[in-house]
């Protein structure tokens, strides 16, 4: 009897095996189940709605792309002519410092020349002064002044 005792205990714990593993299986079920029911499924208006703006990103993308490289292209060429502004720029620069110190240097030589030459007095009032080498004397003392002043007045 021992050992039908003891096969009898075998198929018992055989069974209460397999219970617990249909007991597993069918947990697990419940759980698959319960988590497919969560699960949410896509609309199909939803999916073309995204699919459309996904194009439209994709075509704004490559426009960018192309405005990029044909402004890339361009900037050699607009490089080239901002250093060429600058270039000239550099140069009236210069000119207009030329003729700033030209103006000084003449604006300087005009007040010296009109501090150091005085109103003739004295003997020279009847004589004209006219530049050397002119060769005109005044006759009378009037005209004389006159183009004295004439000539010395534009200086």
């Amino acid at each position: 009897m021992s050992a039908a005792e003891q096969a009898q205990g075998v198929e018992e714990t055989r069974e209460s095996h397999a219970l617990k593993i249909l007991a597993q299986l069918e947990a697990r079920k419940n759980r698959l189940r319960q988590e497919n029911m969560g699960l949410v499924f896509p609309e199909p208006e939803k999916l073309a709605a995204i699919a459309a703006r996904r194009e439209e990103s994709g075509a704004k993308a490559r426009a960018l792309e192309e405005a990029q490289q044909a402004a890339e292209a361009r900037l050699p060429a607009l490089e080239e002519e901002r250093r060429e502004a600058q270039q000239a720029l550099q140069e009236r620069t210069r000119e207009a410092a030329q003729l700033e110190a030209a103006l000084k240097a003449l604006e300087a030589q005009q007040a010296s020349s009109t501090t150091t030459r005085a109103w003739p007095t004295g003997r020279n009032r009847t004589r004209s002064i006219a530049p050397s080498g002119s060769g005109r004397r005044s006759t009378s003392r009037r005209a004389g002044t006159r183009r004295w002043k004439r000539r010395w007045a534009c200086a």
